[in-house]
Parts: C-alpha cells; sequence; structure tokens
C-alpha cells in the first residue's frame, strides 16, 4: 500500500511540475511541442509501475519461454513434414513430367509426332533414360534442286543425338521406336 501512496506523490508532483512548465512557455510556436513532451512523460510514469512488476516477476518470463519452446516445437514438425513432402518424390515425378514435354517439343520440331514418351530419373535429380514412341509426320514440301533422302533411322538417329547432347547422356540412355 506505501508502495502506491509513493507512486501516486510522485505522480502528482511531477504532473504539478510538468504543468506549471507547460504554462510558462515562451512563445504559443513552443507551447504544442512542450505539451507533446508533457504528455509523454505522463504516460511513461503512469505505464512504469506495471513494467516493473511485470520485469520483476520470473514467471513471465518463463512463460514467454515456455511459448517460444511451443513456437519452435511447431516450427520443427513443419519443417519434418516438408522433409516428408520431399521424400515422397514429388518433385523427381515434376520434373519428368517437365523434361516428357520437352522431349515432345524437341520431337515435334525435328519433324516427328510423339506417340508416348517416358523419362526416369535418379534420386539425385539426373535423367537415367529416356523413351520416345514417334511416328513420321506428313509433310508437304518444296524442294528447289536434289536433295539425297535420308532413311527415317537416319533422321531418328539424328533426333537421338540431339537429345543426348541437350540433356548431356549418352545416346544408348534413349531409347527412341518407330
Amino acid at each position: 500500500m506505501t508502495g502506491i501512496m509513493e507512486w501516486v506523490k510522485n505522480y502528482s508532483m511531477v504532473f504539478l511540475l510538468l504543468t506549471v512548465i507547460s504554462s510558462l512557455a515562451a512563445k504559443k510556436e513552443y507551447k504544442q511541442y512542450i505539451q507533446f513532451f508533457v504528455e509523454v512523460l505522463l504516460v511513461v510514469m503512469v505505464v512504469t509501475p506495471f513494467f516493473q512488476a511485470v520485469g520483476r516477476s520470473e514467471e513471465f518470463f518463463d512463460k514467454i519461454s515456455y511459448d517460444s519452446f511451443w513456437q519452435e516445437l511447431d516450427s520443427i514438425r513443419h519443417d519434418q513434414d516438408k522433409l516428408q513432402f520431399l521424400e515422397d518424390d514429388y518433385y523427381i515425378h515434376y520434373y519428368e513430367e517437365t523434361i516428357q514435354a520437352d522431349l515432345v517439343l524437341l520431337a515435334e520440331d525435328a519433324g516427328f509426332k510423339v506417340l508416348d514418351a517416358a523419362v526416369k530419373m535418379n534420386e539425385e535429380y539426373r535423367v537415367e533414360n529416356m523413351y520416345l514412341a514417334v511416328a513420321k509426320q506428313e509433310e508437304n514440301r518444296i524442294i528447289v534442286g536434289s536433295i539425297e533422302k535420308q532413311s527415317e533411322s537416319a533422321e531418328i538417329m539424328a533426333l537421338r543425338r540431339k537429345i543426348a547432347e541437350y540433356y548431356h547422356l549418352e545416346e544408348e540412355n534413349i531409347v527412341i521406336s518407330e
């Protein structure tokens, strides 16, 4: 009880002192700044006992550390869920589908119609092998002059070489069937 009485006495004294200072302001221009300063000091005086009571309490810090422990535990659980997600080979499957779509584009640029495509990747995200089932697209081209006709197997070999160079694979790992 004496602590409360002491606080009220100190607050009253500071309040009176600051009121006198604010009323003695020389110019009206400075009065608003002095009044703002006085109000800030009074708010600090009102809030200070609360912060002192909370600051001394070890239970308050125990509660904070307890809450931070549970937040950290939730964070670890969230990270574990992410790792489990990665172990489910989601990304490998996604990259395989992306490379399959790219293979289709490469084959179509070479003049083939893709019937089927498959890509197999390992856990290190490296392409192990590729499979393409293609058919020659019917094209009507006008050629001026003479040209040697390449056999379809030469065109497929050229496609295989192009894919091998593009993906840095051995040609034996690329299977293309007509």
